[in-house]
C-alpha cells in the first residue's frame, strides 16, 4: 500500500472508523444477505474464483444459540465474509469468497467447537463451487470427527440457487398437458403411421438431456430422422451452422420426407407433453440440453440449468433458433428466469397460439430506384437486399406496416400481400405521389 501526505486538500483518514466497523455486531437481514449472496456468486463466477457458503438451520434452537453463532462470526470471520440470516430466527448463513472447500470445511469445524453442545441444535450444510481433494481436510487424522459427520458431504453450489416448481405453475402444467394430450392424440397416430411407413426404426425417439439442477432425463419425440442419425453425427460437426456447444444443420440430411414436416409444424415435440405430466420438463422454460452440451458450457451458462426446462421459451419465441447466436440464447433463457410467473408463461403461450400470418418471412429483391423519386435518400436500396424476419412483433401505427432506417438506408417491411414495387412505397407510407416522406 502506497502513503502519501494529506494536503490542505485532502479528508480526514478513515482509519479509525474502519476499526470500528471491520467486524459486523449483527447479523445481515435476510434481504440484505440475498443481495450479498447474489452479488459474490456473480463476482465469483466472473472471476473464476472459489465460492463457498455455509448454512446453519435451527432444529430446536433458541435465541441464546443463535447469538452464540453471531458472536463467533464477530470474532472470527474475515471481513470479506459475511453472515446473516436467510430464515429471519430460522437459519444463518455464512459466505465465504474466494475460499476453497478446504477453507470451508475449516470455518465449518470451527463453528462446530465454538458451539459446543448448542452444535446439536443446528443442521450444517456446506455448498461450494471448487472441485478439490474430498480428502484434502482429513490431513490432521481426524477423518471420523463429529465435526466431519455434522457437516455432512459438500454440495455443488448450484443447488443453493435452484429455482423450485411453483405449486400454481405446476398445476398449470398438468391441466394444459392433459387438455393438449387429448387433442393431440389423432395427430399422433396419423404421425406414427407416416413414420413408419416412410422409414425403418422406431416411432418414439429417446434422448438423455440435462434438466432441473443438472440432473438427467429421459426426452421423448417423434423420429424425424433416419434409424442410425446418432451415429452420422461425428461426420455433421464440420456443417455445424450454430456457435456454441449446440448443433444446427439447416439442410440436415438426415432428416426425412416426414420429419421435415413434423419439424416444420413442432408435432414431433408433441410426445414431449409426457415428459410434463411426469414432472421432467414444464411447458415454459428453457430447452433441456444434451449432456456432451452442458459439459462445454462456461462457468455462467450454467444458469439457465437453475429452473426446469421447457417445451418452450423466448429463445423460440422473440427470436428464431437460426437467428440468434449460443450466447443470446443463454441470456434470454437467464431472462426468463427473472420474469417467470405463471401470467407471464400464460402470455408466452398465448403467443405461441397466434396465427402464423403474425410472423414476418420476406424477401426483398429491389433495383436500383429512380434517382428522381428519391433524392431526399441517399444511395437509397442501391445494392438487392435479402432480409429473413422471423417472429419479430410489430410495433407501428400501421400494423401491417414497418419502416426502418438506418444510415440512410429506408426499408419498408411488410406482411405479405402488399406491394414492394418503388413507386408503391409512398403511397403505403401515406403519399399519393409515390415518393418518399421528408426527414427520413
Amino acid at each position: 500500500m502506497r502513503f502519501g501526505r494529506l494536503g490542505d486538500r485532502g479528508g480526514q483518514p478513515l482509519g479509525d472508523r474502519l476499526q470500528k466497523v471491520r467486524r459486523a455486531e449483527d447479523l445481515s437481514s435476510s434481504n440484505a444477505f440475498l443481495r450479498a449472496l447474489a452479488r459474490e456468486a456473480s463476482r465469483s463466477e466472473r472471476a473464476g474464483d472459489p465460492f463457498s457458503v455455509i448454512r446453519l438451520t435451527g432444529r430446536k434452537a433458541k435465541k441464546e444459540d443463535f447469538e452464540a453463532i453471531r458472536a463467533f462470526c464477530a470474532q472470527r470471520l474475515r471481513i470479506t465474509d459475511e453472515a446473516g440470516w436467510l430464515d429471519e430466527d430460522k437459519a444463518v448463513g455464512i459466505l465465504l469468497p474466494g475460499a476453497t472447500l478446504f477453507e470451508a470445511r475449516t470455518v465449518a469445524k470451527a463453528v462446530f467447537e465454538a458451539l459446543g453442545d448448542r452444535a446439536a441444535a443446528f443442521h450444517c450444510e456446506l455448498y461450494s463451487d471448487d472441485r478439490g481433494d474430498e480428502d484434502s481436510s482429513e490431513q490432521d487424522g481426524d477423518s471420523p470427527s463429529e465435526a466431519r459427520r455434522w457437516m455432512g458431504d459438500p454440495r455443488g453450489l448450484t443447488e443453493l440457487f435452484l429455482i423450485p416448481m411453483p405449486f400454481l405453475k405446476r398445476l398449470v402444467d398438468v391441466v394444459g398437458a392433459l387438455i393438449l394430450s387429448v387433442f393431440a392424440l389423432p395427430i399422433l397416430l396419423v404421425s406414427a403411421l407416416a413414420i413408419r411407413l416412410e422409414s425403418r426404426g422406431g416411432v418414439i425417439f429417446r434422448q438423455t438431456r440435462v434438466g432441473h439442477g443438472g440432473k438427467h432425463f429421459t426426452l421423448y419425440k417423434l423420429r424425424t430422422m433416419v434409424d442410425d442419425a446418432e451415429a452420422q453425427l461425428a461426420q455433421l460437426q464440420q456443417d455445424n451452422e450454430r456457435d456454441g456447444p449446440a448443433f444446427k444443420l439447416q439442410n440436415d440430411p438426415r432428416v426425412t420426407r416426414v420429419g421435415k414436416l413434423l419439424r416444420k409444424t413442432c408435432i414431433d415435440e408433441l410426445p414431449q407433453l409426457w415428459n410434463v405430466l411426469k414432472g421432467d420438463m414444464t411447458l415454459v422454460g428453457p430447452r433441456p440440453p444434451m449432456p456432451h452440451e452442458v459439459a462445454e458450457y462456461e462457468a455462467w451458462h450454467h444458469t439457465r440449468l437453475l429452473c426446469k426446462g421447457g417445451l418452450t421459451c423466448l429463445w423460440q419465441i422473440d427470436g428464431k433458433p437460426n437467428n440468434v447466436s449460443f450466447q443470446d440464447w443463454v441470456r434470454m433463457d437467464i431472462r426468463y428466469q427473472s420474469q417467470a410467473s405463471p401470467l407471464h408463461d400464460l402470455r408466452l403461450l398465448f403467443r405461441i397460439a397466434q396465427p402464423s400470418s403474425h410472423r414476418l418471412e420476406l424477401g426483398l429483391g429491389l433495383a436500383p430506384l429512380a434517382q428522381q423519386r428519391v433524392g431526399q435518400v441517399h444511395d437509397l436500396l442501391r445494392q438487392p437486399v435479402v432480409l429473413r424476419l422471423h417472429h419479430l412483433p410489430i410495433h407501428a401505427p400501421r400494423p401491417q406496416q414497418l419502416l426502418l432506417r438506418q444510415r440512410g438506408l429506408v426499408v419498408l417491411l411488410q406482411r405479405p400481400g402488399l406491394s414492394l414495387h418503388p413507386r408503391s412505397v409512398g403511397q403505403q407510407l401515406g403519399r399519393g405521389d409515390g415518393g418518399v416522406p421528408r426527414g427520413l
